[in-house]
């Protein structure tokens, strides 16, 4: 298995709840002869509602030894244990989720499903596929009974369907694949009929959002850029404004976009959301909250030189009106004291200098500053000659390749 690809292939085709759209899947074979097992009654099933063959449809991805443990156990009891980690998301205080999937490696105990330390999850990637087996099933039938009722309506306790249940399965399922549209959509309309329904906004809100940036943060190669992930953040978000709660954008910013950019170098998706959040949300006391932003972004950056999505974000802000020229004047100094300090020679700190120096976002002392610094960098007489700074941000390219073949 290729690394990104994910855990497990999508077990044929669903049309999506909200989108109406076909999910690209992996159909095969086997999962055609599944369909035909399932619907005879003599078709053989567990004691726990679970397919014998939901393995058999998994072998174009799992290894025999795999298939034959997920054979074993009582995949209903491993789905409830995985899904109660997601409970109670809306204590005050309660921190995000820190999710890690274990390898073979790090084997369990036959009565042990995961492991965990405060906030800190473990699970291993075993129980998480026979979490997702039971999960799968689940949102079928509940979806396929909401139908049957003449409606696609999720409301509890109409039709039979489960709504705790289904907040279950759709969680396990994104957590094993983030790009699953039908458990994403599903949520949203578990969303929007519990708020027809007169619940209060603000937990659920808080709920969602809590088990959102729990994937987003948590170190999984696919989930901090996932592009259906940041779509439903975005959208939980536009709820929120739409119901007048409060959207702190410098506390997302600092405690799920910079980890997610973290998690995930040059992290488009992440950096897209936090440029969506200034443009909806901080136009009221902009310069407060761009200041505030701005120290974050810029300690982040310093830290992450090579990452030129961070760069290009910092440079959105400070060229955002409003903006105090000193605040420019301060972030230009702190990143070319440590440029010359470490000596750092890759393009993203240096497209960014030389951004600042071209968009007129420093003091004519700041460019004859970062004239001096070129000629120190690099030791060329004709980096001193450069006072254009239309100059500076054309030749910039040239010199520094032409000096780097010498380092």
């Amino acid at each position: 298995m290729k690394r990104g690809d994910s855990l497990l292939p999508r077990l044929g085709p669903e049309r999506h709840p909200i989108t109406n759209v076909h999910q690209t899947t992996h159909a095969n074979i086997k999962h055609q002869i599944s369909i035909r097992k399932t619907n005879n009654p003599g078709h053989p099933r567990r004691k726990d509602g679970v397919d014998l063959d939901v393995a058999s449809e998994m072998s174009r991805a799992l290894e025999k030894h795999i298939i034959e443990s997920l054979r074993k156990g009582d995949s209903q009891l491993v789905f409830d244990e995985i899904a109660s980690i997601f409970s109670h998301p809306t204590e005050v205080g309660r921190p995000r989720l820190e999710i890690e999937f274990l390898g073979q490696a790090h084997a369990l105990g036959p009565d042990e499903y995961y492991l965990r330390d405060g906030n800190a999850v473990a699970i291993p990637k075993l129980r998480l596929i026979q979490a997702f087996a039971v999960a799968r099933q689940h949102l079928r039938s509940k979806l396929q009974q909401a139908r049957i009722g003449g409606s696609d309506n999720l409301s509890e306790g109409g039709k039979g369907v489960d709504l705790p249940d289904m907040r279950k399965a759709t969680s396990i399922l994104l957590l094993t694949d983030p790009e699953h549209l039908t458990a994403a959509n599903s949520r949203k309309r578990m969303i929007l009929q519990a708020i027809s329904g007169g619940m209060h906004v603000g937990p659920l809100f808080d709920a969602e959002r809590h088990f959102v940036d729990s994937l987003l943060t948590s170190p999984l190669h696919r989930h901090s850029k996932s592009p259906t992930l940041w779509s439903h953040r975005r959208w939980l978000l536009e709820q929120q404004r739409k119901h007048a709660v409060d959207v702190n954008i410098s506390d997302d910013i600092r405690h799920v976009i910079l980890p997610s950019g973290e998690r995930h170098p040059r992290n488009y998706y992440a950096w897209s959301h936090a440029r969506w959040l200034m443009m909806t949300f901080a136009k009221q006391d902009e310069n407060q909250v761009g200041s505030k932003v701005i120290s974050d972004v810029t300690a982040w950056c310093l830290k992450h030189h090579n990452d030129i999505s961070g760069w290009s974000f910092l440079l959105y802000l400070l060229q955002r009106q409003k903006t105090p020229s000193d605040i420019c004047e301060a972030v230009f100094k702190e990143t070319i004291t440590l440029t010359e300090s470490f000596q750092w020679r890759n393009d993203s700190v240096w497209w960014f200098l030389h951004a600042l120096v071209s968009n007129s976002l420093v003091s004519s002392e700041g460019i004859s500053v970062f004239e001096i610094f070129i000629g120190n960098m690099f030791g060329s007489e004709e980096a001193r000659g450069l006072c254009d700074e239309r100059l500076l941000a054309s030749k910039w390219h040239q010199l520094y390749w032409e000096n780097k073949r010498h380092v």
